[in-house]
């Protein structure tokens, strides 16, 4: 999550999936990893919480939140040195 929410938050400045609200970097992020929990909890045929616990979870999307505007940061300043 860390990574993911760094990468999708160095180049959101960019819009690269379009001007959209549903298009935004951090919307596609929560929406992958939404789609990965999905998967992982089909291909386990068991609830999620089973296997993962609620507390990890959450946890997880607050580090992607934060690592998405380090790297949100760091992207607009860079793009901004000559």
């Amino acid at each position: 999550m860390a990574v993911g929410g760094v990468g999708f938050g160095f180049f959101a400045e960019e819009r690269p999936f379009g001007n959209g609200v549903l298009a935004h970097p951090l919307v596609i992020l929560f929406a992958l990893a939404a789609a990965a929990l999905l998967t992982l909890r089909f291909l386990h045929a068991r609830p999620l919480t089973e296997l993962i616990s609620t507390l990890s979870i959450t946890v997880g999307g607050v580090i992607a939140l934060v690592c998405f505007f380090v790297g949100d940061w760091f992207g607009v300043n860079l793009m901004a040195l000559p």
